[in-house]
């Protein structure tokens, strides 16, 4: 079949072909009946009825990395990931378990659906309690320590009147979004909101500073005016104003 410029995702047919066949198979192994497949594009949502299977399964062939309340590896050649959910930490069910097949163009699409499915009714549907709770879970699985919001030592996490304040220096900042399962914004711009499960949500924003190029707020949803004007103010903070270019000219 001929292919025209540009290539989509959709011409990558072994890809799509790929995640069915993975679907298929975790269904089999999982005894998943087909109502409990919930697909979204470039994402499958699976409830796990028998995760004990599933678990033993995926532990005895892959490699495995750990996220904020997710799991997940690289299962072929495709780059086919799958992601299971973790209940440790969170206060829902072990029983209640979730699993997601997606490409690896989708992983942080797949973890945001997979996330908000199985932390609806965690910690006890209250978001504010859940946004400590999560702060908490990422500083110390990330060894952020914290630190005064106006700290020259980087990294660090700063307490805000409407969440936490992440503030990364380079080496830190693809661990941290490789672990909160985040995409990255163009330098001088904001991600759109991310729900993160339970009612909490984050925001990334990318900077010209050498020295600290990203921060990630992360509130509950009903701070996420605060995080937002936060983080967009802090980007202000790069631009050249007209006057101030002017004066810089004529000195």
């Amino acid at each position: 079949m001929p292919i025209s410029s540009p290539v989509r995702a959709s011409d990558f047919i072994n890809s799509e072909k790929a995640q069915f066949e993975w679907v298929e198979e975790i269904c089999a192994i999982g005894r998943i009946p087909p109502a409990d497949v919930e697909p979204f594009p470039g994402v499958f949502l699976l409830r796990l009825t028998h995760p004990d299977r599933v678990h033993r399964w995926w532990s005895n062939r892959n490699a495995v990395d750990h996220h904020l309340f997710v799991d997940s590896s690289i299962v072929d050649r495709f780059g086919t990931t799958l992601q299971v959910s973790v209940s440790r930490q969170t206060g829902v069910s072990p029983k209640e378990c979730y699993a997601v097949v997606t490409s690896w163009r989708d992983v942080c699409q797949g973890a945001q659906y997979l996330r908000t499915k199985y932390l609806a009714n965690a910690f006890g549907g209250d978001s504010t309690i859940a946004t400590e709770n999560f702060v908490a879970t990422i500083t110390d699985a990330l060894q952020i320590q914290e630190r005064p919001v106006n700290s020259p030592l980087l990294p660090a996490w700063c307490p805000m009147k409407w969440g936490a304040l992440l503030r990364l220096d380079p080496p830190t900042v693809a661990r941290t979004l490789d672990y909160l399962l985040l995409e990255r914004p163009a330098q001088g711009e904001l991600s759109p909101l991310v729900p993160l499960g339970a009612g909490v949500v984050s925001r990334v924003a990318a900077s010209p500073s050498p020295e600290e190029p990203v921060q990630v707020g992360i509130s509950s949803q009903w701070n996420d005016d605060l995080l937002s004007k936060t983080l967009a103010r802090w980007l202000r903070g790069f631009q050249t104003k007209p006057d101030d270019r002017q004066l810089t000219t004529a000195s």
